[in-house]
């Protein structure tokens, strides 16, 4: 009886023993399955992120290229509308430089400086001025 009982003892060690086997194995068999799984959906994420910086990219360049031309109408329109008032100013000069000529108007050379305004001494005196008698044809 002795070596059946042996037997026993033995069958259930080895059916422990196989079961922590099973039970490892399986462990590792679901580990390796969950790890291939977020592999890839980490590459399903890493992919749809590349596409959708890709596709950012494209747009941003687009708009840049958009705003450019804008900037360059805006900086041409400006650039025709400032040679039209360059082109203004010129004509105006030109005709206050031909007026002035003819109007009498004088220009800052013919302004007088405080050199040539007359001083105090120049200024007629009370008696220096002619009064009703000295008029010819009156009396």
């Amino acid at each position: 009886m002795k070596g059946t009982s042996n037997l026993k003892e033995l069958k259930k060690k080895l059916l422990k023993k196989a079961r922590k086997e099973a039970t490892e194995q399986y462990v590792d068999y679901k580990k390796e399955k969950t790890k291939n799984k977020m592999q890839k959906k980490v590459e399903n994420v890493s992919d749809n992120l590349n596409d959708s910086t890709d596709q950012f990219a494209d747009k941003v360049h687009s708009k840049a290229e958009d705003i450019q031309e804008k900037v360059q109408d805006s900086l041409l329109k400006v650039k025709d509308r400032l040679k039209k008032v360059k082109d203004a100013g010129e004509s105006f000069q030109d005709k206050i430089g031909k007026g002035s000529r003819s109007s009498g108007i004088k220009s800052y050379s013919n302004v007088k400086r405080a050199d040539d305004l007359n001083g105090m001494n120049s200024v007629k005196r009370s008696d220096q001025i002619p009064n009703v008698s000295d008029i010819k044809g009156v009396k």
